[in-house]
């Protein structure tokens, strides 16, 4: 799978009410053209997705070092959460 289009992603707002997220390059990733209370929020967490991602590989590389295992039991199950997470988003989910 090829990797998406790297961030910053950012909301612009339509004159009609419609959105879209759009990359630095302006770039469309998505058109959300929902008006509803949720059309904004939505937006925002897609655009804030491709930061989110690296921040969360960071956590779990860090979480991952030698010198932080054996992990505890909730530090397991939020490692293989979050390993099951990371591999969704970069399209290796089984």
């Amino acid at each position: 799978m090829n990797k998406h289009t790297p961030g910053p992603f950012k909301v612009v707002k339509w004159g009609d009410g419609k959105l879209s997220v759009d990359s630095a390059g302006a770039n469309t990733i998505a058109c959300i053209n929902d008006a509803g209370p949720e059309t904004l929020p939505n937006a925002t967490l897609l655009a804030a997705a491709p930061e989110l991602l690296g921040l969360l590989r960071q956590a779990y590389d860090r979480f991952t070092d030698n010198d932080m295992m054996p992990p505890n039991a909730k530090l397991q199950t939020w490692l293989g959460q979050t390993q099951a997470a990371l591999d969704k988003a970069e399209g290796k989910e089984s």
